[in-house]
């Protein structure tokens, strides 16, 4: 096909009949990958039926051709798109947005739809492991993207040493938040990514949360924002995983080859917004957990949580309007200076680890002893400069100085 004869906007090269499942994927120049991509899915063990849904973004490499070949043998139905967006929105967020919708009206109303990236390939019980978790009654599912190596002949290892340490703090915090707020419908173990390689969620839910934001990079991570916001039931499942290339030379702006190829020139001195201090943490969790506990009930005590925040009592009463408590938390985070973001310095990582360690053991300790019949015990987290403290008391299991 020549580019003349290419449409402007979305083109289906082939309709298929609805499907209770749909794989949604953008594609952008991924003649070398998509094959492996689309085996991988081919390669599904104990799976129902499902549709793939393939969005050419203004593909220029012979991708096309090559799926078009492979067509006749793959063992799914294959919704081919072709589009040729214009430069500005012709981003993985514009591409990832349009493949969703597209599945999410062939699954139609009770579907489940599947992202992935077409780098990725899914493990062969991608599909299976899915379903598993939406049996136990989640809405959606976060998987995670396993990189199997970067290419790049000269990469420091002291980059993946990095990266390790990252993920260990990153697996402390998490374990603390489900000791002071937790999830029955995503229990640990889980881990904490929130990537395009691996999405899982019912129809119902993609359409509350508003679909995919058509934003140039980052769209999958405001995706799962955007589903934590209507209080989708969200699970983080380590089963679920997908291997995704480690090329320095990425498709998405701002992605994970960007990240790589910066870093090759220079480790980041500062850590990205997952990450913030044990005790900012801490706090963020106990506030969570109290506007969790009031958001149901009538009376003063959310009120009472809103001052202690910082909110005045005019927005008080807006946040109390908002349909979800997801959207309620959304705009307290946003709104309240004791809740404000600070960046966290790569250099604070060892410290910060052996805070979130003894944070952990005080907090096993402590259901230790709830278990055994005894009271429970408050968690305050002491100046930087100096150490943990537990105190008994019959009310508030955790709290940060102030809040109480």
């Amino acid at each position: 096909m020549s580019n003349n004869d290419r449409a402007s906007g979305p083109r289906t090269m082939r309709l298929c009949r609805p499907s209770t499942l749909v794989v949604a994927i953008p594609v952008r120049d991924e003649v070398e990958r998509i094959g492996s991509c689309l085996a991988a899915l081919a390669a599904q063990q104990d799976a129902p039926p499902f549709t793939v849904v393939l969005l050419l973004n203004n593909c220029r490499d012979g991708t096309a051709e090559l799926v078009k070949a492979m067509r006749p043998a793959l063992p799914f139905v294959l919704d081919l798109i072709e589009v040729d967006l214009p430069a500005a929105i012709s981003h993985v967020g514009t591409a990832r947005a349009l493949a969703m919708e597209r599945a999410a009206e062939l699954a139609g109303a009770n579907g489940i739809l599947f992202a992935t990236d077409a780098d990725g390939e899914v493990a062969p019980d991608w599909i299976r492991r899915n379903l598993l978790a939406f049996e136990r009654g989640v809405e959606a599912v976060a998987g995670r993207s396993v990189v199997t190596s970067i290419e790049h002949p000269d990469f420091p290892p002291e980059l993946v040493a990095d990266n390790e340490v990252e993920e260990r703090y990153a697996d402390l915090l998490d374990a603390i938040g489900d000791f002071l707020d937790h999830e029955p419908y995503d229990p640990l173990p889980r881990h904490t990514q929130h990537s395009g390689a691996s999405i899982a969620v019912t129809v119902a839910a993609y359409r509350r949360a508003g679909g995919v934001p058509r934003i140039p990079s980052g769209e999958d991570r405001a995706f799962f924002d955007a589903l934590r916001r209507v209080d989708a039931k969200l699970r983080h499942d380590e089963s679920v995983y997908v291997t995704v290339s480690g090329r320095v030379v990425g498709r998405a702006p701002g992605g994970m080859a960007d990240t790589i190829r910066r870093r090759l020139v220079r480790q980041d001195e500062m850590l990205d917004r997952k990450f913030e201090r044990v005790d900012a943490r801490v706090a963020r969790y106990a506030a969570r957990a109290r506007l969790r506990k009031c958001w149901q009930r009538e009376g003063a005590e959310f009120y009472k949580l809103c001052r202690r925040l910082g909110i005045s009592a005019e927005n008080a009463r807006l946040i109390r309007a908002a349909p979800y408590m997801g959207t309620a938390w959304a705009w307290l985070e946003t709104h309240s200076p004791r809740l404000a973001w600070k960046a966290m310095r790569r250099d604070e990582l060892p410290f910060q680890i052996q805070r979130a360690e003894r944070a952990l053991a005080i907090l096993h300790a402590e259901r230790a002893r709830a278990t055994a019949g005894g009271g429970r015990t408050i968690l305050r987290l002491a100046p930087m400069s100096g150490g943990l403290a537990a105190s008994r008391d019959p009310g508030w299991s955790v709290t940060e100085p102030g809040l109480v």
